[in-house]
């Protein structure tokens, strides 16, 4: 994805109104569920930090974030793209946890132009009203098929401090590539990308866009460069 295509999605990052929706025939043609009363959360002057664990990896695969707590659901699912790396062809949602106590099921959020029913509009919640204390959690789904699951959890509340409005601290592993297979095939293409004699060897290449006889280290990942690559794609 070229970075002209990069400015137009995610140029209106942390803008007034929430972010910029996406177009599609689904916005207008799912119907949407009634408005949830979550309150108003954590005051919009706070920052979070949140531990971003792409769940069932091992040895873990994870990222830190510090961002405004009134930034909406759209604009973490930007920053989620972003320091994992995904290439945003695939659908996505957020889901809260069951809570038997409160009678709430399986509640969902997404983009309304993905015409996923029952989910409520990303745009309209901010990440401090699902997370209002520490050990808060929730998920981050993308890409169906493949189903990488994120588990998101709210680590600190801290002051809010001039700068950056989102930030990559910290974080371990190269995350997997769209379209892999999921983690078994993202674990089988690590394995034959060291085998030019397997079958499977010129289509893991093409898949990891690696050269006959290059390699990738999966414990590669600097922060500092991700939280470059932030400021330079939400700041275009």
């Amino acid at each position: 994805m070229g970075d002209a295509e990069l400015r137009e999605i995610f140029g209106s990052f942390l803008s007034p109104s929430g972010g910029s929706r996406q177009s599609g025939e689904g916005a207008s043609h799912t119907a949407r569920p009634d408005k949830l009363e979550l309150g108003d959360g954590i005051p919009g002057d706070k920052v979070l930090q949140l531990r971003v664990d792409l769940q069932y990896a091992q040895p873990p695969i994870w990222r830190r974030l510090l961002l405004p707590s009134s930034a909406s659901l759209a604009d973490l699912h930007i920053a989620l793209q972003l320091v994992f790396g995904w290439e945003g062809s695939h659908l996505h949602a957020f889901e809260m946890p069951e809570e038997p106590s409160k009678r709430l099921g399986r509640t969902q959020f997404s983009d309304p132009a993905m015409g996923l029913e029952r989910a409520h509009d990303e745009y309209e919640y901010s990440v401090g009203q699902l997370l209002c204390q520490p050990k808060d959690r929730f998920f981050y789904e993308y890409d169906f098929g493949d189903c990488w699951r994120h588990e998101i959890v709210l680590e600190k509340i801290l002051d809010s401090s001039e700068g950056q409005a989102v930030q990559c601290t910290a974080g371990r592993m190269r995350a997997p590539v769209d379209d892999i297979g999921g983690l078994p095939g993202w674990y089988h293409a690590l394995d034959v990308m060291n085998n030019p004699s397997h079958p499977d060897y010129e289509h893991v290449c093409h898949m990891l866009a690696l050269e006959p006889g290059e390699t990738l280290d999966p414990n590669e990942f600097d922060a500092k460069e991700v939280d470059v690559t932030l400021r330079r794609r939400l700041s275009a």
